[in-house]
This record gives structure tokens, C-alpha cells and sequence, in this order.
């Protein structure tokens, strides 16, 4: 089985149809291919029902609205019956595994590690887009890297931690200096710049600090929301397993 999330893919997606079911004719097993339109405001979905209606091995997953990659992909493993899935590989009961992992913030390459069952690589060479441009932007990979970084683990915390312990050091030698040095030399009052630049400094550490701990708090509240991952406004898929079509509490439900 392999799964394809789409956004806004009406001049490729047949051409793409095309050259998946050309390779997977050439394998002795059932196959099908679920595609998730993640919300897309193009013709996108009308290409899918069409292809949907002439190759019985498709299957559409239509979003509300666009939830983003993470949700496609865990639409596509919910709704998926295979032995095994394709993103780039799992077997089923690795799928299961990860699909068990209910996190509302999801990073599905760390959740793929995650399970920790045996994994093997393999090479291949990747096919150069033929039309179109990739969704992603510097902006979105920027997000979608430091969504890797918070969600698997508190380093960022700790670090907050580092970075607070530094100036208060600095300030704590500075404050012996000025006080072992007064008897000596009197008192001498600090420039206003330098005041100025070391309160500035401390702000920017303080909201740096205030940020990285907003962004653990912000995905405790969306995980205690229980909202679902995704919502279905069409779908060719009648049914799927327990776990699969996304009717648990945080899944996806369709309506």
C-alpha cells in the first residue's frame, strides 16, 4: 500500500498516478494507493474522484481544510490495510505501533524511530519534479525543524537553563568585583550605556527563555484539547480497521 499526501496538485497529480502504477505493475502483490488532499483549493479532488472512478486500486482521503502535512500522512496510515505501508517503508505492524503513538504535535520521523523495531536502508535516486514547485519554504522548514526539536525531547529547556545561569554568574562576579574594589578605589557610578546594553542583554536572554518554555506549554494545551488531527469531507474509503480510520478521541472524524 502506498499513501500520497497532495496540496494543490492538479498539474502533476495524473502524471504522477501514472508513473506510481507503472512501477507497482511491475511487483507480484495487491497494492492500493491513498491519496489525501490536504485541503487544497484547486482541482486536486475532482482529479482524484476521476482517477478513483477508472483504477480501482485508488483511494481518497478529502480534508476540510488543510491541517498540514503530519495530519495527511497519519490520515493515510489511519486509513491504510496493507501489510505493508509505503512513505518510505513500514511494515504493518510498525504502522500500528506508530499510529498507538497519540500526540496531538506529531514528527513522524522521529515517531517512526520511535517504535525502535529492527530498520534496514536502502539506496535510491530521487526523481526531479517535473512541474509545479515544492510547497515548502525556508519559513515552513524552518517550523517544521524546530517542531523535530521540541517534541522529542527537553534540551531546549535546559539550555534556557545554561543561558540563565551565565549572566547571573557574570553579574554575581561582577557585583564581588565592584564591592572587594570600593574600599581601594571608592565608589566609581557605572556609564549609562553600559547599563543600558547589560539590561538589554539580560531581556533578550529572559524572552528567549519565556519562548522556548511557551513552546513546551503551547503543546500541552493543544494536547489537552483532545481536538481531532483532521477532519474527512470526502472520502471513496467505506470503512477502515480499529485505530485506522480515526474515530478515537484525537483521531480524525469524518463529517
Amino acid at each position: 500500500m502506498r499513501r500520497c499526501p497532495c496540496f494543490n496538485e492538479e498539474d502533476v497529480i495524473a502524471r504522477f498516478h501514472h508513473h506510481v502504477v507503472a512501477e507497482l505493475a511491475m511487483i507480484d502483490h495487491d497494492f492500493e494507493i491513498i491519496y489525501v488532499d490536504d485541503g487544497g483549493r484547486d482541482r486536486t479532488l475532482s482529479i482524484l474522484e476521476q482517477l478513483s472512478d477508472r483504477d480501482s486500486h485508488v483511494r481518497f482521503v478529502s480534508f476540510s481544510r488543510n491541517f498540514g502535512k503530519e495530519a495527511a500522512m497519519l490520515a493515510g496510515l489511519r486509513h491504510a490495510s496493507g501489510d505493508a505501508v509505503v512513505i518510505r517503508m513500514l511494515s504493518r505492524r510498525a504502522t500500528d505501533a506508530v499510529l498507538e503513538l497519540a500526540e496531538y504535535n506529531r514528527f513522524s520521523k522521529g515517531l517512526f524511530a520511535r517504535v525502535g523495531f529492527p530498520t534496514a536502508t536502502f539506496e535510491y535516486q530521487n526523481s526531479i519534479c517535473e512541474q509545479g514547485r515544492s510547497k515548502w519554504t525556508f519559513g515552513k522548514l524552518l517550523n517544521y525543524g524546530l517542531d523535530g526539536l521540541l517534541s522529542f525531547n527537553n534540551k531546549p529547556l535546559r539550555i534556557a537553563v545554561y543561558l540563565g545561569m551565565l549572566p547571573l554568574s557574570v553579574a554575581l562576579a561582577y557585583a564581588a568585583w565592584i564591592v572587594g574594589s570600593a574600599p581601594v578605589n571608592g565608589v566609581k557610578t557605572p556609564g549609562c550605556v553600559t547599563l543600558i546594553a547589560v539590561i538589554t542583554a539580560l531581556s533578550g536572554v529572559q524572552m528567549v527563555m519565556l519562548g522556548v518554555v511557551g513552546e513546551y506549554v503551547d503543546r500541552i494545551y493543544c494536547g489537552i484539547k483532545r481536538r481531532p488531527h483532521f477532519l474527512v469531507k470526502a472520502t471513496n474509503i467505506a470503512s477502515a480497521g480499529p485505530g485506522r480510520a480515526g474515530v478515537d478521541p484525537v483521531g480524525g472524524q469524518a463529517v
